[in-house]
Formats: structure tokens, sequence, C-alpha cells
């Protein structure tokens, strides 16, 4: 699995090959049985290089980002679900004090003696795993696994130092979701992702939402900037969904916008320009909500977040 991105026609070979991912699918139930093994130490996955074919070297980390291009969608999906779990055991860790996340200020990544190992992931892996996800979220036929699990995977990472990233990075992942919010709706151009009308697919777009919203991880000012260009007014449509769950989930999105209308203002901005946005953005609010109070036929669950 790890030697397969190092060369390209190597790779292009075996996944041409009828039976290879069937090999590569072992490989990758091998890895995450290491990930589960090692979740009390899991920096040496991180940072120990094993040897690969060709005399390269590299971490069980990297080599399960480099193959998030995997062609075979079960063996793709196995990939970023093991490596989702090898960072979520990992947050996990630096919580516990086993293993640290190099901060932004860092420049020195090795571990001090007698302290937890470094691991670099805001500016080694993060920007690369981003990246590779919004890939697979750019496909627009199919692979809604191998989507579902990319979302799930920018989930996670919200919960290490750095989020998702800064404005760029956060205004795709918002655009993505724009347009799977909008699939399905009549009248709708959502162009990434002609297929993608997956209840559960936006189901899952909401939660990063919501997490994204809620970790505390990011610019509070590219939060607010990202919502207004992107993803207020299909927020505000998508309580109109059938799916109960969906309705409530937006609900709780929508829940989390208020505060950034507070706290995501640089303090040079002129204040009438500012109170109408803040007052634009309550009447969006409001108006999506009010009717979900005023109904008599409702989920308890949507009256509640309501």
């Amino acid at each position: 699995l790890a030697s397969s991105y190092y060369n390209d026609d190597d790779d292009d070979d075996d996944d041409d090959d009828d039976d290879s991912w069937k090999v590569r699918r072992s490989a990758i139930r091998a890895l995450t049985a290491v990930v589960e093994a090692t979740k009390h130490q899991p920096a040496v996955l991180w940072t120990k290089n094993f040897n690969v074919r060709k005399n390269k070297i590299t971490t069980v980390a990297n080599a399960l980002v480099h193959r998030f291009k995997e062609r075979e969608e079960n063996c793709r999906v196995d990939v970023i679900d093991c490596f989702t779990r090898l960072l979520s055991i990992t947050v996990t860790g630096a919580s516990a004090g086993v293993v640290a996340f190099a901060s932004a200020d860092d420049m020195d990544t090795s571990s001090t003696e007698g302290g937890p190992v470094v691991v670099d992931l805001r500016t080694k892996y993060g920007p690369t795993v981003v990246k590779a996800c919004q890939n697979l979220l750019s496909i627009k036929k199919g692979n809604e696994r191998s989507k579902s699990s990319a979302l799930s995977l920018l989930s996670t990472l919200c919960l290490a130092p750095g989020g998702v990233g800064g404005a760029e990075e956060i205004e795709s992942v918002f655009a993505h979701i724009q347009s799977f919010l909008a699939m399905g709706r009549s009248g709708a151009d959502g162009h990434l992702h002609r297929e993608a009308s997956s209840k559960s697919l936006k189901l899952d777009a909401l939660c990063l939402v919501r997490v994204m919203l809620s970790c505390n991880k990011h610019d509070p000012i590219h939060i607010k900037n990202g919502i207004l260009q992107k993803l207020l007014t299909e927020l505000c449509l998508s309580v109109k969904e059938h799916w109960y769950k969906v309705i409530a989930e937006t609900l709780r999105v929508l829940a989390e916008l208020p505060r950034f209308f507070v706290t995501g203002y640089s303090g040079d901005e002129d204040a009438a320009t500012k109170k109408k946005e803040m007052d634009g953005v309550a009447s969006s609010l409001y108006e999506a909500i009010e009717p979900l109070l005023a109904a008599h036929d409702v989920d308890q669950e949507i009256k509640e977040c309501a």
C-alpha cells in the first residue's frame, strides 16, 4: 500500500489489475488493526519511517494520505476511514498528553526529552488532507461513500489545531456543502454534484458544518464570511426539506450562527454596515425558523431544535 504512490506507472498497473484491489484492501485492513493496536501511543504511526520498495521510506500516516487517490471505491473508503481513525485516536492522545500537535508558531517539532512526541499535523498533513477531500467532494457522479467518508474526515480534522485551514479552505469546503444542500431542490443548480441528492449525504454535510462552527478551531471572521457568501441561503432553505433528520440538523447549525455575527468582525467595519448585516442575518434566521414553531404537526425533535 505505502509503496504504490512512489511510482505512478507502477501504481497504474496495480490499479488496473482485476485482483490487485483485494491485496490492497487486505493491506488497509491490516493497517487499521495496527492503528487500533497502537491507540495508546499513536505517535509512532506519524513519525517512524518504514522501508518500502525501491529503497524509499515513509510513515504510515503519509502512506494513507497519499493513497486517497485509490481508484477502487471499497479500498478508497477503507483508506480514508483508517486515516480518520488514526487522527481521532491521536486527538484523544493529545488530550491525554501522550502526543502533542505542533502549534502554528513551532519551528522545531522534535519532542523534548521525556516529553510527548510532536506531530506536525497543521503544516505537514493538514493541507494535503483537505485538498484530497476537496478532490473527492468534486467528483460529479456517484462515489457517495467516498464523499461521506471525506466529510467525516474533515469533521475529525476540525478537532485538531488549525481545523480545516484558513479562509480559502473554509470557503472551498462551504462551496461543496452548498452544492450538496442545493441538490434535489426544484430549480437548484448544484453543478458540482448532479447526482448527490442522497439524504444521508446532506446530513453528513450538515454535521460537518455544525462541527466547523462549534469547534473553535477557525478564525470567526473566516467562518462568518464563508457563511454569508456560500451557505446562509441554502441553510435557510434546508429547513423545508422532507426528512426530519435533515431539518433538525439544519436547525442545530442555524443555532450556531448568531455568535459569529458578534465575534466575526475585525473592529474596522462601519457600524451602520455591520448593523445592516446583522439585522439581515437575524431576519433570515427568524423567517426560516418561525414557521416550524407555528406548525402543530411537526416532529418533536424539530420543534425542540427550533
